[in-house]
């Protein structure tokens, strides 16, 4: 059994159903009923904090899980047209602020997200990390539904090679997506943690 730790509901449908991509017959839980404060996340970069939240987890839960990291850039262009990237934060309200700013005069913008996904064996307290990143468009779609929204840029983001942001997109779309850019490095980290 491998814990999928994390407190953000989206990230753990998300890694679900990857995992059950690779192999339907792994059993997974969420921490969420474990009812543990997360851990601070001091890292400095997406790697660190998921590794920061991976030790965190396995040693508090006594098991195997899973946990992942973000980091989310864009390609801004100023007024000479140089191109600047930034990175944007899930839960810092002035950046999506001037993300919307910047979207409603440019229409849309570049960018990445990197994935950093950990995986912790308990028994050997070995750790796993791999990370991906995925090329996006940020488009500005005019929807007062994502001011309330935990993964608020979930609003923004349209993967490449898809037509729809995270938030419109259909359940069969998502998993295109997840075999796509979440399989590769997950059926990595399974074989190191001994799940076939």
């Amino acid at each position: 059994m491998i814990y999928i730790a994390t407190t953000n509901y989206s990230k753990y449908k998300s890694l679900k159903r990857t995992l059950h991509l690779i192999n339907n017959d792994i059993e997974t839980k969420s921490i969420f009923r474990k009812k543990l404060n997360p851990p601070l996340e001091t890292g400095k970069n997406e790697s660190e904090d998921a590794l920061i939240k991976a030790r965190y987890y396995s040693e508090k839960i006594k098991g195997d899980v899973l946990c992942e990291d973000d980091r989310i850039n864009i390609n801004i262009k100023n007024e000479n047209g140089e191109i600047k990237v930034e990175t944007i934060s899930f839960n810092t309200k002035e950046k999506v602020a001037y993300l919307k700013q910047y979207l409603n005069r440019h229409k849309v913008a570049d960018g990445t997200i990197v994935k950093a996904i950990v995986g912790c064996n308990n028994k050997n307290n070995s750790y796993f990390l791999e990370k991906v990143e995925i090329p996006v468009k940020f488009v500005y779609i005019h929807n007062k539904i994502y001011n309330n929204s935990s993964n608020i840029l979930n609003y923004f983001m349209v993967p490449k090679g898809f037509l729809n942001t995270f938030s419109k997109m259909r359940e069969i779309n998502k998993q295109k997506f997840s075999k796509k850019y979440l399989k590769p490095p997950l059926e990595r980290i399974l074989e190191k943690l001994g799940y076939e």
